[in-house]
Parts: C-alpha cells; structure tokens; sequence
C-alpha cells in the first residue's frame, strides 16, 4: 500500500520538475510543480469544489500521500490562473485534415443562420472550405461574396443531396454532442467574474475533457 501512496507523490510532487521550474528563477521559489496543480485544477473543474473546500481536501489527502504539502486557498487560486493551458497538445496528431465544427451554445439560429457574405469572405480568406447552407432565395451572382456564389451556384446545379456529401454539411450534430458531454461532465456554467476567467475557465473544461479521452 505504502508503494502506491509513494508513487502518487512521486507524480504530485515531482521534485525534479520543481526544480527545472525553479532554475533562474528570481524571488521566491515555486513550492508546488506544474503537475500537481493541473491535478488541482481538474478537481476544480470536475468535481466543482471551492478554493477554501479544496484546500481542506488536500490537507486530508496529505494524510495518506507523506510527500504531499497541502497549500492554502490563495496559492490555489494564484497557481491555477497562471497554469499555462494548451489546448492544442491535447489533440492527437493525425494526418488526415482537421475538422472544425462551431456551435452557437445558448443562441438559437435557424439551419441557415449561418448565411452571411461576412461569415463567407472570412473562411474564404483563411483558406477554409464553408459548410454553409445558403437561404432559399440567395443569388447567384456576387454582391460582395464571390465564395458565397459560388456556393450557391454548386448547390443549384448538384442538387441539395450531392453538394451536402461534397461540402460535409449537416455535422453541426458533432459539435453539440461534444459541448452536451463536456457540460454533463464538467457543468454547464463557469464561476470565474471576469470575461478572461471565464474563458480561461471553459477551455480548462475542454482541455480536461480530451484528457479524459485519451486516457488508455
């Protein structure tokens, strides 16, 4: 038993990696590495639990793992908001093209709400094929989106069957599958007040849910 609890505080506490952290550093140093607050942060994030209720959580979990030293609510909340996030390393490399669903969680639009010449002219200027469904009465000359009559003129002449299996349309269902699953494990609100907490507080739920994924 002792060689497990051993173990988890080797993982937590790595003493190695506190000290890379700690090379050069100026002032005080770093009392806690980088991997022992990510351990915090997912608690954070999955279980929902306070600051001041996390803190009594670690001094118990102290109890069993010898090596760990619980901090204080302030470290918690000072260490997790400067935690470098990444999302991107958290997505496997693959070589196939990468595709990116976007959902307006909490707006309501119509399937064609999408349909905009602004909407249009910025993936065409990122090099990013559109997926958008054009309305019923849309032109087909340009107007200022030549991208967006084009697309209307491939969907009259292919027919709605043949341009949705070109163009990939109807695979919004993806991404609102994946934002259902990250807010049932995670929940569907966030507790930080200012507008970068919050974003930073939503990535951290994604971020923790590919971790989730690719766990073996």
């Amino acid at each position: 038993m002792y060689g497990k609890k051993g173990a988890l505080g080797q993982e937590l506490c790595g003493q190695k990696g506190l000290e890379r952290m700690n090379k050069g550093k100026r002032g005080r140093p770093f009392e806690y590495p980088e991997q022992f607050i990510m351990f915090v942060a997912f608690i954070y994030i999955i279980l929902h639990m306070p600051y001041r209720q996390m803190e009594g959580f670690l001094r118990k979990l102290s109890e069993f793992v010898p090596q760990l030293k619980a901090p204080d609510y302030t470290t918690l909340f000072k260490r997790i908001k400067k935690l470098e996030l990444s999302l991107a390393s958290t997505i496997p490399e693959r070589n196939a093209d990468i595709v990116i669903a976007v959902d307006s969680t909490g707006i309501k639009v119509t399937n064609r709400g999408y349909d905009s010449k602004r909407n249009f002219n910025i993936l065409y200027e990122k090099n990013i094929e559109a997926g958008i469904l054009p309305k019923k009465n849309a032109s087909t000359r340009s107007y200022g989106s030549p991208s967006r009559a084009k697309c209307v003129r491939e969907l009259g002449d292919e027919g709605y069957n043949k341009w949705k299996e070109d163009t990939g349309y109807g695979k919004r269902w993806i991404a609102e599958s994946i934002f259902s699953a990250v807010k049932r494990i995670s929940g569907e609100y966030v507790r930080a007040t200012s507008m970068k907490g919050m974003w930073r507080e939503v990535k951290m739920k994604f971020i923790f849910y590919n971790m989730l994924l690719n766990m073996p």
